[in-house]
């Protein structure tokens, strides 16, 4: 169904990062707040981060001011980079709903994917670079899964088709997709019942492979390199941290122990690559 990706992991997740940010413009230069949905480049040496509703980016080293990719008044966020590190996709109310566009990672004029009038949640790019994976609410009652032509040169293809669970946070993983599944709000702390996400494994034959079972939040999944581990964030412990689960084995680890605050929105680099 879709390729699978390269070799070796490149974690970042909100909690942990963003209070060595500086940004270029010295007024805000002190006391950033507010800075959310990182996204590392495939080298694993820039990250991409929204900030009072348009995109900057950053040396991971943090010794560099952030440069800003966007300045527009719509509200651009959850930004992804490609996995060649040339463009960033991303999340924007620019054209009057939330569309997915892209830019260039260096910054200039961007360009719509989507469009549609209900609104469109931005997942991840394809292995390959030619597609994006997206989480929208078409004819349905709840979210499905789509993927879309980079360049916007054919109708979205839909690929999850629930009446009733949303679909959203897609990963590609051995030739196919794991995403979460349900129908809870993220921000709901600690829920427990029929609404919870799970995780599910789509594989490139065609058959659904349900992976977790806490009863509560199994969102954001990611996969390794060698597509044998997915990480995901659970508040299996009351906090939301990062866990990984094997795919076959169904072994499961928890690799983060935050107790005050949890981990939200946690990307891994495109090509899984790190130094």
């Amino acid at each position: 169904m879709f390729r699978q990706a390269a070799p070796r992991l490149y974690l970042l997740f909100t909690v942990a990062f963003f209070a060595c940010i500086v940004l270029a413009t010295p007024a805000l230069a002190e006391g950033v707040r507010g800075v959310r949905y990182p996204a590392l480049s495939p080298d694993g040496a820039t990250v991409a981060f929204e900030y009072w509703g348009d995109l900057w980016t950053m040396p991971v080293d943090g010794y560099s001011p952030a440069r800003r990719i966007t300045d527009h008044l719509a509200w651009d966020y959850l930004p992804r980079f490609s996995p060649d590190g040339e463009w960033i996709a991303f999340v924007s109310d620019r054209s009057g709903n939330e569309d997915i566009w892209v830019i260039p990672a260096a910054g200039g004029p961007a360009r719509q994917v989507t469009r549609y009038s209900g609104g469109d949640t931005l997942c991840n790019w394809t292995v390959g670079g030619e597609r994006l994976l997206f989480s929208s609410q078409r004819g349905n009652w709840a979210q499905d899964l789509y993927s879309i032509d980079v360049n916007g040169a054919e109708p979205p293809k839909q690929i999850t088709h629930y009446d009733h669970y949303n679909s959203i946070d897609a990963d590609t993983v051995r030739g196919g997709l794991v995403f979460a599944r349900g129908n809870g709000r993220w921000w709901r702390k600690g829920y427990r019942g029929t609404a919870s996400y799970q995780l599910w494994w789509l594989t490139d034959d065609g058959n659904y492979m349900k992976l977790t079972a806490h009863n509560g939040r199994n969102m954001w999944p990611m996969a390794s390199p060698d597509g044998d581990i997915v990480y995901y964030v659970c508040d299996e412990d009351g906090i939301d941290n990062i866990w990984s689960i094997g795919l076959e084995s169904g072994k499961r680890r928890q690799l983060t122990r935050f107790t005050t605050d949890g981990v939200q929105w946690p990307s891994i680099s495109p090509s899984r690559e790190t130094r």
